[in-house]
């Protein structure tokens, strides 16, 4: 469903591309595309060019930063994001009232000192992040939710199939 929704976006962006050059004397070439993509997008825009030989012909190039290709973590670890993921009407308010209890009780320091020895996020940027995240329960949430149809919708092989 996603990728047609974005391979219709793609489509509208075109036709009025297309449109443009109809109403002007130049000569309609088509556009080269270059696609960047973050996460999940990694895998709707692969999905999209091998569905649509058409645009993958137009397309220069792709550049994937820290794409979500496969859902492929040890088992026990699998079974219970799977689980939290297909679960997600009870885990993301449960998990959001957790993390907003957490920051609200203990000091920043603490929680740096957790990120960095426990977790081992040993960056300092990326620590603070990880921090400013934290402290804002509305992307709390929206990495909870992006995270868990990311677990629930991706294959676990490549699927290199047209559809």
């Amino acid at each position: 469903m996603a990728v047609r929704h974005k391979l219709s976006w793609v489509d509208e962006v075109m036709d009025e591309w297309k449109a443009e050059f109809k109403s002007s004397s130049q000569v309609a070439e088509l556009p080269r595309l270059i696609f960047i993509t973050h996460s999940f997008g990694a895998h709707l825009a692969q999905h999209m060019l091998l569905g649509r030989p058409d645009i993958l012909q137009q397309t220069q190039h792709i550049i994937h930063l820290m794409p979500f290709i496969r859902f492929d973590p040890p088992p026990l670890q699998k079974m219970m994001l799977s689980t939290l993921a297909h679960s997600y009407e009870y885990t993301i308010p449960i998990i959001c009232n957790c993390v907003r209890a957490l920051t609200a009780t203990l000091p920043p320091k603490l929680m740096d000192l957790y990120l960095n020895r426990v977790v081992g996020l040993v960056c300092d940027k990326g620590r603070k992040i990880a921090l400013d995240v934290c402290t804002h329960p509305d992307m709390v949430k929206n990495h909870l939710v992006l995270g868990f149809e990311e677990i629930r919708e991706l294959p676990e092989l490549p699927n290199v199939s047209n559809f």
